[in-house]
Parts: C-alpha cells; structure tokens; sequence
C-alpha cells in the first residue's frame, strides 16, 4: 500500500512508502537510504500556557494556523426558526478550502496533482515546501487501498445465499437494531438500495418523515434537537457536542483541522485502520507504538515517540477494535499529560465497564472523545456520531464542517433512540449475555484461543495449524461472514461479532464441521 507508514523501531522513525516506486515530484529530501523521504513541512510547536509554574496545553494550539483566520463560525438557523422570523438574517461561514486540489491517476500508476485557485496560481499562493507536500498527498491518496464491506444483497450473490440466510458477524453491528420509533426510517434506508421494494420505499418514507412538516428543506446544520437530546443523555453541555454523518466523519475533521501536511499522528495498533487510513488522505505521517502481547498500551513508548517525534495527536479507541481492552483511567491520565492532543474514540463504550469520558473534555484542553449510534443504537446504516471538545478546539471545528452532514432521517432516528433508554439497555444486556456464552463456546473450539472483550466482539488468534484466512473463506461458503486479517499484528486472527443467541448457534455448529 502507499499509506504513509513510520515505524518506531527503538529511536528510529523514519517515513517510509511500502510500494515499489515512490511518485514524488522534486521537493522531497532522500537521505541515505532511498525510502528515507523526509518532508519539508515544518512542523509547528505546540504552544503552552504556564498556569502556577505548570505548563498548560490549550487545546486551540493544536489547530493550523490557517484555520485560526477563518471567520468565527456564523450559525444558519433551522427553516422552522426561520419561517418564524422572516426578517432574521441567515449567515454562511466561509469555505475551510480555497484551493482546488485534483489528482489524476493514470492507469501505470503515475499521479500527477494539479492544483489551482481561482484567482491566483497556486505557485504565487505557496511556497515550495507546501507545494510538494500537496504532491505528496497525490501520491499517497492515490495508492490508499479501500477494503469493501458488503451489504446483505451483494454478499446474497456472491454466496448463493438469501440474504435472510447469511449470519453477518464480521463487521460488529447491533443484530436487534433501533428502538420501534427509529425502525421505520432505518428500514427506508435500508431499501433505498433494493429496487423490489421500492413501492413499499414510498409508503415507509411517507409514513417516517410524514410528520416532518418540511422534508424537502435542508436539515438543521447545527443538529440542535439532536444536541439537546444527547446532552440530557450524556449530562454534557451541548455547546461541547458536535453531530457529524458517523464517527468518521468527525475523524477526518479534526485530522483536517490540525494537520498540515507533513505533520504525525501516533496510532497504537492493532486498533481501528481509519485513523491511518484518514492520515494519509491528509498527508500525514503516521508513528506506530505497537501494543503489548495483551494489547495493552505501552506506555513507556508512547511518551518517547511523542518526545522524540512531537507529533501532534494521538488516537487511542477504548474499547479498542479488534481486541476489546479497556484504557484505565490511570493510564489515560499519564498520556493527557504529554504535549500531544488525544482523541479517544469510544464508540464500543456502552458494552465495557467503564464510564465514558465525555466529561472530561472541560477539565482537559487536549482530549476529543467520540462516540457513535451505530453499535448502541443499531444505527449503522444512517451514519450518525458525535463528539466531546473542549470549547477551545470546538470553535474550529464549526467553522471547517459541512454544513448539513447529518440528515433529516439519521436526525430524528437517533433522538427516537435516546427516547428509549429502556430499549437500549436491555438490547445491551442481551449482547452481553449472548457475549459471555460466546466466549465459553470458543474456548471449546480446539484451533481457537479466544481474549476476554470488554466489547460486541471477541478476539480469537487461530491455532493448531489452521489458516486464518480459509477458515474465514470457509465459515462463507456456508453463510457465516467472521472477520479475518492481513497486517503483521494480526496475522492468524480472526474476530467475531456477538449477534443473537440463534446466530451463536449456527456458527457453532459450522466450526464443528472443522473438527
């Protein structure tokens, strides 16, 4: 892959492009060995606050420099607001980006990046160290691998399958779904994409957004009914919440926020890939602190790469993906003490032990939290996540964001599924019951070793002389979708999804036909 890629092998890190050739334009810096490219974007140090002898860390430092001149975020009220007070003037913030920035892959693999503005050559707006980096950015989004993940329709005909036919633990989703109130809309999206049913499309979508008095105008920018209903849920003040269309979105945000080109992040893994993924869209190096056997934190080397590196954030998943370990709140104290900006993404929280964190943004300049309807809420195909930020980092965010990125449907759905905590939690309970018995019954597979999760998903590393990867392409062919992987920290792992107790059982009884 051309995903930028920076080891930490003891005190050595160093960038490094896994493909044959290295598509980059004059501007780059080859020292010694000739997959040593050291980017010529300068770095910018992080600026403290010294309160009481202390140095402070105030979470706007983390955010680039062109952003701070941006103009303050201006609200856009919702229609109903607006139709209320005709004489109300409505605002538009300015665009993140005035570049245009487009990248032509031929088919040898060749980029060449093109960039102009409107009014100026880009040549004349910057300089040389920034235009190479915006080659080098070409080069790596063109080689980024996307891995799909197939809907029931399409797994349906590649297997052979009814789609009522295939057991889905590959990808960690809620098997009961959303509330009764959200479940009209999310089966409208479901069937979005099937044309049998698109008459009974029509009737589901009168019948969800029916009470919606303008469906038809665009959907409040500021997601305030969501806001309110997620600060009333989470006991956080609204103005530290931020709604985007899933998690990821807010991931790429906040990396377009603070990362200039040539700027690190510290990514642990094996953890979740979009944090690497979403790095080298914005050109952004990556410095890997593998975890320990256990897939705990190390600590120890996460302090010397942010000493050494200075990397602006670091990205810590609680329970983290594919293990299910939890981070301590020790732990998670020692690493908001170094000069870095911490996102910890929680979007499997609700099946751990612990609290979340959300709170702790108003203590904390240097700490984002996310979270997710997916997992809790069976909220997966409408695309809705939220965050906790200080309100220093807030201010920026509202001002680079997409102004609707959260649809009328994924709106109302996720503030019916808070309306129905007694839904949820009992839905959890069901996936933890059903994850425990899970648990035992792999132990009791003789080619599997399972870890303990603290999450909607279980671990196993495959043994006794069974591969990984058939054993996937095998469960398949009979209709159990598991996941499998490729990287060097997960080789002969597979992870499983907790589903309902009737999907346990099948499973079950096709991994017996292995032994």
């Amino acid at each position: 892959m051309g995903v930028l890629d920076i080891y930490s092998a003891s005190s050595n890190c160093f960038f490094r492009t896994s493909s044959s050739h290295t598509p980059l334009t004059p501007g780059s810096a080859i020292l010694g060995n000739k997959n040593r490219v050291v980017s010529m974007a300068s770095v910018q140090p992080v600026e403290h606050q010294v309160n009481d002898g202390q140095q402070q860390v105030t979470g706007d430092s983390f955010i680039r420099p062109h952003f701070r001149k941006l103009s303050p975020y201006q609200p856009i009220l919702p229609f109903e607001v607006f139709r209320y007070n005709p004489h109300f003037p409505l605002f538009q913030s300015d665009y993140a980006m005035n570049y245009v920035f487009t990248v032509n892959c031929s088919p040898d693999s060749k980029v060449r990046a093109v960039v102009s503005r409107e009014t100026e050559s880009f040549g004349d707006r910057m300089n040389w160290d920034k235009r190479f980096c915006y080659y080098w950015a070409a080069a790596i989004i063109a080689e980024v691998r996307w891995y799909p993940c197939y809907k029931q329709s399409v797994l349906s005909s590649q297997l052979g399958r009814k789609p009522e036919d295939i057991i889905k633990l590959d990808a960690n989703e809620n098997p009961y779904g959303p509330p009764p109130e959200a479940s009209h809309i999310c089966y409208c999206t479901f069937f979005l994409y099937e044309q049998k049913y698109f008459s009974l499309l029509l009737n589901i979508v009168f019948e969800a957004l029916g009470s919606l008095k303008f469906p038809y105008i665009y959907p409040d920018p500021e997601s305030r009914r969501l806001r309110a209903a997620l600060a009333e849920d989470s006991g956080l003040e609204a103005k530290y919440i931020l709604v985007g269309c899933g998690a990821d979105e807010l991931i790429d945000l906040i990396m377009r926020c603070v990362l200039d080109p040539g700027d690190k992040i510290v990514d642990c893994p094996p953890t979740f890939t979009m944090y690497e993924f979403d790095a080298a869209v914005n050109a952004a190096g990556v410095i890997k602190v593998p975890r320990k056997s256990d897939f705990s934190l190390d600590l120890e080397l996460i302090k010397d790469a942010v000493e050494k590196e200075k990397p602006k954030c670091i990205f810590l998943t609680s329970p983290n993906n594919p293990d299910g370990s939890i981070i301590n709140d020790d732990d998670l104290l020692k690493i908001l003490k170094l000069p870095v900006l911490v996102i910890l993404d929680e979007a499997y929280v609700e099946f751990s032990t612990i609290e979340s964190r959300m709170q702790w943004v108003k203590k904390h300049e240097n700490l984002i939290v996310l979270r997710t309807f997916s997992k809790r809420a069976g909220l997966a195909g409408l695309r809705v996540g939220y965050g906790a930020f200080p309100l220093s980092i807030i201010e920026y965010l509202w001002r680079a964001k997409q102004p609707y990125n959260v649809s009328v449907a994924a709106e109302v759905s996720a503030c019916a599924a808070l309306k129905n905590p007694t839904y949820l939690e009992n839905v959890k309970d069901a996936l933890l019951k059903e994850r425990e018995r899970l648990y035992n019954l792999l132990e009791d597979v003789p080619f599997l070793n399972p870890f303990p999760s603290h999450s909607n998903f279980i671990l196993c590393k495959v043994t006794s002389g069974m591969d990984a990867k058939k054993l996937k392409e095998d469960l398949a062919k009979i209709g159990v979708m598991i996941r499998h992987y490729n990287s060097k920290e997960l080789k002969g792992f597979v992870r499983v999804s907790v589903g309902k107790p009737e999907h346990t059982d099948i499973l079950m009884d096709c991994l017996r036909r292995f032994y």
